[in-house]
């Protein structure tokens, strides 16, 4: 009898052992399960605030370049067709970051003769630059949207 519930004591015992070892695994399988899908979600997450923060930069960023590009640009013409009155039309923001680029580049001897502007305050998106019959626009805006609604 003492050998019968030895045996029998051992085989709970196995019973119970693989028992744990089941209810681990499958523990563990669900925690690790659940793991992955939270570090998913923080790193979706972390993602949306990355791109969020980086838009207003990449705002500013792109509407430097395309006024200084502009301003280089209107300076590049003005010397070509010799002085004459340009017309700056767009928001007032963007009409004198294009104004204080031209004065520099007045300054350090870029153009051979100081501009002479015109401008036109119309809070359009774009700024818009008129001389003679040549019209150059500055498009920042719309990339700037094509850019957000690729990154949303």
């Amino acid at each position: 009898m003492s050998a019968e519930l030895a045996a029998l004591h051992a085989e709970h015992a196995e019973s119970m052992e693989r028992s744990r070892a089941l209810l681990g695994d499958g523990l563990a399988e669900k925690l690790a399960s659940e793991l992955r899908r939270q570090i998913a979600a923080v790193h979706v997450s972390v993602s949306d605030q990355i791109v969020s923060a980086l838009l207003p930069l990449m705002h500013r960023v792109l509407t430097e370049a395309s006024m200084r590009e502009l301003a280089e640009e209107l300076g590049q013409f003005l010397n070509e067709a010799g002085a004459l009155t340009v017309e700056l039309r767009g928001p007032q923001e963007l009409m004198e970051r294009v104004r204080r680029r031209l004065t520099e580049m007045e300054r350090q001897g870029m153009l051979r003769e100081e501009p002479r502007l015109k401008c036109v305050v119309d809070e359009v998106a774009e700024l818009r630059a008129t001389a003679n019959d040549t019209v150059i626009e500055a498009r920042v805006m719309d990339w700037i949207r094509r850019i957000s609604a690729a990154v949303e």
